[in-house]
C-alpha cells in the first residue's frame, strides 16, 4: 500500500515537472523565432559600423586634404600680404616724393606767374625803348639831349645793338621784380650806348 502511494507521489511530482518544462519550452521557442530578426538587427548593425567607418575615413582624408589647402591659401596670403606690406612703403615713399614734386610745381609756377606779371607790367616799356631806339635809328628824334653831360653820340644806334637791348631787357625782366627791372632796362640801355660809343 504505501509503495503505490509513494508512486502516485512521484508521478505527481513528475507530472509538474513536465508542465514546468514544456512551460519553459514554448518560452525557448518563443526565444528562438526571435533570433532570426536579432540576426538580421546584428547584421544592419555591422552594416552601418561599416558605413560609418567609411564615412569617418572620408571625413578624416577631406580634412587632411582642406588643412594642407588652407596651408597653401595662408601660405600665399601671408607673401601678398608682405608684398603689400612693401608697396605700402613704396607707395608711401612715391607719395612723399610727389607731395614734394607738387609743392615744387606750385612754388615755379608761382614764381613763373610773377615773372610773367612783372613781364605784362614792364611791357610798355620794353616797347617805349624799342620805340626809342628805333626811332634814333631812323634819325627822328634823339634819345637824350646833346646839352647834357653824358655826350650821347648824334649818331644812329645799328638795328643790331637795339634788338640786343630789347633782348637783354626780355632776358632781364624773367629774372628780375619789376622795379630791379627797370633799372636794369635803363642800366643796360646806357652801357650799350656806351659800348658803341667806343667801338
Amino acid at each position: 500500500m504505501q509503495s503505490i502511494d509513494s508512486l502516485r507521489e512521484l508521478n505527481s511530482k513528475l507530472l509538474a515537472e513536465i508542465a514546468e518544462l514544456r512551460k519553459v519550452n514554448a518560452e525557448l521557442k518563443d526565444k528562438n523565432a526571435e533570433i532570426p530578426d536579432l540576426k538580421r538587427k546584428f547584421a544592419e548593425i555591422e552594416s552601418e559600423k561599416v558605413e560609418l567607418k567609411a564615412r569617418i575615413a572620408e571625413i578624416l582624408r577631406q580634412a587632411v586634404e582642406e588643412s594642407k589647402r588652407r596651408d597653401v591659401e595662408n601660405a600665399e596670403l601671408k607673401a601678398r600680404i608682405e608684398e603689400l606690406e612693401k608697396n605700402k612703403t613704396v607707395t608711401t615713399k612715391l607719395e612723399s616724393e610727389n607731395a614734394e614734386f607738387r609743392d615744387r610745381i606750385t612754388k615755379v609756377e608761382q614764381r613763373q606767374m610773377l615773372n610773367d606779371t612783372s613781364s605784362n607790367n614792364s611791357s610798355p616799356n620794353f616797347n617805349s625803348v624799342a620805340d626809342q631806339l628805333s626811332m634814333a635809328t631812323h634819325h627822328e628824334k634823339p634819345l637824350v639831349d646833346k646839352k647834357m653831360d653824358t655826350s650821347l653820340p648824334e649818331e644812329p644806334i645799328p638795328e643790331v645793338i637795339a634788338k640786343q637791348s630789347v633782348s637783354a631787357v626780355n632776358i632781364s625782366v624773367m629774372d628780375q621784380s619789376a622795379e630791379f627791372t627797370m633799372s636794369y632796362l635803363r642800366w643796360k640801355t646806357w652801357e650799350l650806348w656806351i659800348t658803341w660809343r667806343m667801338v
